[in-house]
């Protein structure tokens, strides 16, 4: 059995310990960002971005390693898009890239965020918050325009990602309903698009119609927590024409969460959608400054690997690290065993356990509290090592 587990706490001046999905390695950057506030009142969850080669020096950093925390060490959800707006959710950053997380800061006043970058051993993060309308220009998918859902297909109410007819680019959406079919809400339609109350917002989007009888444009619903705060549907008219803009201003009403937005064919006929916006109409006033990195690159220390002897049958290595430029004599290490206390759950209490230290092959004082498991190590600046921990149903703890 060899499996890393991870630690819960150790004594570092660098980085969080417990940031998410770490796969067992630690982070070799840390880069500080300033967030400025200059207006005379609080923002609060307020969305910053800070661009990529631009802003901060991380051109090229694997997507899957990042993470941003407040200075309190929470880790916040984030987004990441292209210069063109897509979502970038794997591969490596690019120059333009931009790095969009909230940020709470005070009139007038300054919050800083730590943005940490290359940890080879990083898992994914399993997601992303979502900082406004994606893909409105449906150009990026697979079978279907990605964030955009269908709804309310039959055998005469028809949907289509389509690359005949774009606004821009190279895709837009088709619906097409039969002569003579009972009008319906079928639709393209992305949900749960991010809005904060009291904002005023510009919603944009592009029709286009072929012997259109009845509404074809774009619909708008504006969600709080629990009401329905906003329905409006907008028709760029009947008939047959080019492409036309719907274009609208609304102040989002207090309590104003998520909006969703969606095509609309009410009617019989074809129309075709592309280029849907929805932003706010005045900037955000929040400003993101680069102030500083901090790097490192722990020194692996190698030990022995020859298994203990006696009825020891399963091993599993702890890896302990220190951050600081001093060496820890007897340092205190909280370790958590809940994946290895779950594949033993048979024996429960009565698991025999004990640690060597294998640079030294020395045995490591140790405490087990329920899950946890308390032990002290020494270890040198800047260094990495491995403490093995010996598991038995036979034999006694030491």
């Amino acid at each position: 059995m060899m499996e890393t587990i991870r630690l819960l706490w150790m004594i570092t001046a660098f980085c969080a310990p417990l940031l998410s999905y770490d796969g067992g390695g630690y982070w070799h950057r840390c880069l500080t960002v300033e967030v400025v506030n200059p207006s005379d009142h609080p923002l609060e969850g307020e969305f910053v971005e800070v661009i990529v080669g631009t802003d901060i020096p991380l051109t090229d950093g694997e997507i899957k390693a990042i993470r941003i925390c407040d200075r309190d060490g929470r880790e916040l959800l984030y987004d990441i898009r292209s210069a063109e707006g897509e979502p970038r959710r794997k591969g490596r950053l690019q120059n333009g890239d931009r790095l969009i997380f909230p940020a709470w800061v005070p009139a007038g006043g300054k919050a800083r965020y730590l943005i940490y970058a290359h940890n080879p051993r990083a898992w994914p993060v399993p997601d992303f918050i979502k900082s406004g309308l994606i893909n409105g220009g449906f150009e990026a998918g697979r079978d279907d325009p990605s964030e955009w859902i269908r709804v309310g297909e039959d055998e005469s109410h028809h949907l289509y990602w389509t690359d005949e007819t774009a606004h821009s680019g190279k895709r837009c959406v088709e619906c097409v309903v039969n002569p003579g079919a009972q009008p319906t809400w079928v639709k393209f339609y992305q949900r749960d698009i991010p809005l904060r109350p009291g904002v005023r917002y510009r919603f944009k989007g592009w029709v286009k119609a072929k012997d259109v009888r009845g509404k074809a444009g774009w619909y708008i619903h504006v969600f709080g927590d629990r009401e329905w705060l906003i329905n409006r549907v907008f028709s760029a008219g009947e008939g047959s024409y080019g492409w036309r803009p719907i274009e609208w201003q609304f102040t989002t009403p207090e309590g104003a969460r998520i909006a969703h937005i969606g095509t609309v064919l009410y009617g019989t006929g074809t129309a075709w959608f592309d280029d849907a916006e929805l932003e706010p109409v005045d900037r955000s006033p929040l400003k993101a400054r680069f102030v500083g990195e901090r790097s490192i690159k722990l020194r692996s220390i190698k030990g022995e690997r020859k298994w203990a002897q006696g009825r020891w049958r399963w091993r599993v290595p702890i890896i302990v690290r220190n951050f600081e430029d001093k060496p820890l004599g007897n340092a205190l290490f909280v370790a958590d065993l809940r994946k290895v206390i779950w594949r033993f759950s048979r024996l429960k209490d009565k698991l025999g356990m004990f640690l060597i230290d294998t640079a030294n092959h020395e045995i490591c004082p140790h405490m087990r509290l329920g899950d946890m498991l308390i032990f002290r190590a020494n270890l040198a600046p800047k260094s990495e090592k491995r403490i093995d921990l010996y598991l038995s149903e036979s034999e006694e703890s030491f």
